[in-house]
């Protein structure tokens, strides 16, 4: 017989994988819709003008990267990607995200 350290291991199991005892699924299955909507002419002219900025400064992104500065390029890419989820989420949340990131430029600038 062999003793085996398996202090350190750790079995990973994907959720769709784990079962009740009685052999059903732990977790229902997720079924995901996408319901049409139509956007007001304002909620059009934030989603147009969010998505310029986020082009407009992709391609800056992208320029850094060019440039050797590929770390920074990247973070600068992943903020923008947020910024379009939060427009996504909420005008709420894209007005909060790009007053957060006005005052960070404000404050650099000083």
């Amino acid at each position: 017989m062999h003793d085996l350290d398996t202090s350190g291991l750790i079995r990973r199991r994907v959720k769709e994988e784990l079962l009740t005892f009685d052999g059903r699924p732990l977790f229902p299955e997720r079924q995901a819709t996408t319901l049409p909507f139509e956007l007001s002419p304002a909620e059009m002219d934030l989603y147009e003008a969010v998505t310029h900025y986020v082009r407009d400064e992709m391609g800056r992104a992208g320029q850094l990267k060019a440039a050797g500065e590929g770390r920074r390029g990247n973070t600068v890419g992943f903020a923008l990607t947020v910024l379009q989820r939060r427009l996504a989420s909420s005008p709420e949340a894209i007005l909060r995200s790009l007053e957060r990131r006005r005052d960070r430029l404000t404050a650099r600038l000083h």
